[in-house]
């Protein structure tokens, strides 16, 4: 009996143990030593102390390679850590556009908000300007005039920040610049924060967009 006890603890450390290398090799190592610890029986979509999976952990230390091949072995692409936030979040704040082509053909929710109400799309207009990103994540059908709890949209984010190809990106493909928070739209913020190119930009995208009756109907 406690031989078959400590036989059990013994196969439990060792798979904390291969569960603790994994995330550290997804974040700073090499993908063959993770085929190694995955082959020793890692679980792929364990998860730390703050809800990050190894997949989680690769996007955030940048290590490409090693996110596809994860995806590629069937990791959980829509497991959420602690803030709520799933793997595609994550690489949409890094302007990871590879990566988040991969997790979407992969089954990742588009329209999946975090804990704050953000999605993917916010993320990427709030964290740095990352168009490409954008636009492929809308036009997989996520919403680019999400709110999120504080009532900020990714195009206010954008604004706010700068964020002048976002802005046109997400002009483009059909934000809605009249939405309001306080009173005040997109442009209205990125003219108080000096950023001229911003409404240089938005009075430039407005001007040859198509009427909002055009994205009403590719919507519907």
């Amino acid at each position: 009996m406690k031989a078959a006890k400590k036989s059990r603890v013994k196969r439990s450390s060792k798979a904390t143990t291969s569960g603790s290398d994994l995330a550290k090799t997804a974040l700073c190592g090499t993908l063959p030593k993770v085929k190694k610890i995955i082959q020793a029986g890692a679980k792929l979509d364990a998860s730390d102390r703050d809800g990050f999976t190894p997949l989680m952990l690769a996007i955030t230390g940048g290590n490409l390679k090693i996110a596809t091949y994860f995806i590629e072995q069937g990791a959980d692409v829509n497991r959420r850590n602690r803030r709520g936030q799933t793997a595609l979040m994550l690489a949409a704040q890094d302007g990871r556009k590879e990566i988040v082509e991969h997790l979407i053909r992969a089954g990742a929710d588009v329209l999946a908000v975090d804990k704050e109400k953000m999605s993917a799309v916010s993320w990427a207009a709030c964290r740095g300007d990352f168009p490409e990103v954008i636009s492929t994540l809308v036009t997989f059908k996520a919403d680019p005039n999400v709110r999120d709890v504080r009532g900020v949209t990714p195009l206010m984010a954008a604004s706010l920040l700068g964020y002048s190809n976002s802005v046109a990106v997400l002009l483009t493909v059909g934000a809605d610049e009249e939405i309001k928070l306080r009173g005040r739209t997109a442009y209205q913020m990125a003219s108080e924060k000096g950023y001229s190119e911003v409404c240089r930009t938005i009075k430039a995208v407005l001007k040859s967009r198509p009427p909002r009756e055009f994205w009403a109907s590719t919507t519907d």
